[in-house]
């Protein structure tokens, strides 16, 4: 479980120096050093970590890729589709048509296009 300790700044950044420089994590010593203080004895050992990584074997790779395996010899180029095998699909249906809507813009009673109306909110409200 973690809880807060409220340093100042220069205690903080000398315990993280002092700390780095032991290779322990600060968290671990300021719970060893309430330990110590209140109790009078030393807390139960942990295990010893890792002081450097373990080196990162390399990677061999070869001078060049593998060349990719030739085509077969009896297979040909497919044949070109025709615009009426290319409006029908896998299943053989046609596609449904595109219906296009009327180009003229909608407009009010009046016959004012609802772009050019002014906002709804400025409307005269009807009783």
């Amino acid at each position: 479980m973690s809880k807060v300790v409220h340093l100042s700044d220069d205690a903080h950044n000398l315990a993280k120096d002092y700390c780095t420089k032991l290779g322990v994590k600060m968290s671990d010593w300021v719970a060893d050093l309430i330990i110590r203080a209140i109790t009078g004895t030393l807390p139960n050992p942990r295990p010893a970590q890792a002081a450097t990584p373990a080196p990162i074997k390399p990677v061999h790779h070869p001078a060049s890729p593998p060349e990719p395996p030739p085509p077969p010899a009896n297979r040909t180029a497919p044949a070109a589709k025709t615009a009426e095998h290319t409006a029908a699909s896998s299943s053989g249906a046609k596609k449904k048509p595109i219906v296009r809507l009327e180009v003229k813009p909608q407009t009010d009673e009046a016959g004012v296009p609802a772009y050019a109306a002014p906002p709804f909110w400025s409307r005269a409200q009807k009783q």
